[in-house]
């Protein structure tokens, strides 16, 4: 048949981080009062939250997908994407005087707000619906090409963490393109080469500085000409992870061993998305990786059956930056404590599968 539809069902997890024990040293009132200590990444001990601070998120998809051959080199597809994440964070209660809840009741003279949806409120899910195009293309006997985009998944907002996110809780999925192109020069070794990018700018809770937080009137209370109530969090310009957009390259090479083995290895680069300016809010997501090393195979089993093993080596890497809460900061980051936040990687999967 020259048409077909498709269904794939397929997840992101291990998206958390947990951060135990530890003390931050603050003014809890932001007025220039003696600062405290309390237990915690964030000291949110403070606020009654315990020790403990970190995020958890996952992300689930389901394609549904209509395809078509045009010729015998050429086919596209085109699918509908229904998207479902949860979301949790724990231990930056301490953020709350800084939410747009708390501060506009307070700036028409009544007392500050209680941002509830910040902190500890147990997981959170969120559903939204976005699309997808690509094709393949055959550039001859030995050569292959293709392409796809994803576009910005809007996703419903995470209510119980409307003060934590820009836009009253919105965590939309970014959108993101790849290009690839693959060479056999013999009927068992495929060699391919690949470029994904992926516009995380255009999240604002991811995207959006850190920095913005010191336009919210209690964090620069001195200033009243910088005050813009929609730069506290959760407001419509809220703080961010401050995450630039990210290009990745891949380089992966298959090649057969008989009739029942195959084996693969593959490199991927990009410049980890980051700014040393927006440290301190990414401890909570320190995704500072730039290089991954894959290597594994797949054997068969039996005439419906193989299994398969792969193991995934991402060496350290990590960014540090300037505390911006730190009294001794300057626009430059001089003078400030500095953090540095670090990651590697080690990932071993096995699998089997069995076609009837």
């Amino acid at each position: 048949p020259d048409s077909a539809f498709a269904f794939a069902f397929y997840g992101r997890g291990g998206m958390n981080t947990e951060w135990d024990g530890g003390t931050a040293t603050f003014d809890p009132t932001g007025q220039g009062n003696p600062p405290v200590t309390s237990d915690g990444t964030f000291g949110a001990a403070l606020v009654g939250q315990g020790a403990t601070a970190g995020v958890d998120l996952s992300q689930a998809f389901l394609d549904i997908t209509y395809a078509r051959k045009a010729g015998d080199n050429f086919a596209w597809g085109a699918a509908l994407v229904v998207a479902v994440q949860s979301f949790a964070a724990k231990g930056v209660g301490t953020f709350g005087q800084f939410t747009k809840t708390f501060v506009e009741p307070f700036l028409q003279g009544n007392p500050p707000g209680n941002p509830t949806n910040l902190s500890n409120n147990g997981h959170e899910f969120s559903f939204g619906v976005g699309a997808k195009i690509g094709f393949q293309a055959n550039l001859g006997a030995s050569t292959t090409i293709a392409a796809s985009y994803v576009s910005e998944i809007g996703m419903s907002e995470l209510d119980k963490y409307a003060d934590l996110f820009a836009e009253d809780g919105g965590f939309d999925i970014p959108a993101n393109a790849k290009i690839g192109i693959t060479f056999r020069p013999r009927d068992t070794v495929a060699i391919s080469l690949d470029a994904e990018h992926t516009w995380f700018s255009d999240v604002g809770s991811v995207g959006n500085a850190f920095s913005n937080i010191f336009n919210c009137p209690t964090a620069n209370p001195t200033n009243p000409a910088a005050w813009n109530l929609e730069n506290c969090l959760g407001g419509a310009t809220g703080a961010g992870f401050g995450w630039d957009d990210m290009t990745v390259y891949k380089v992966g090479v298959e090649w057969g061993v008989g009739s029942d083995m195959v084996w693969r290895a593959g490199y991927s680069h990009g410049d980890q998305p980051i700014p040393n300016s927006e440290v301190l809010f990414n401890i909570l997501a320190p995704a500072t990786i730039e290089d991954h090393f894959a290597a594994g195979f797949t054997r068969k089993s039996g005439q419906n059956s193989e299994w398969s093993l792969s193991v995934m080596y991402a060496p350290s890497n990590s960014v540090t930056g300037p505390n911006p809460f730190d009294p001794g900061f300057t626009p430059d980051g001089s003078g400030a404590q500095m953090i540095t936040i670090e990651m590697y990687q080690w990932e071993v999967e096995f699998g089997y599968s069995w076609n009837f």
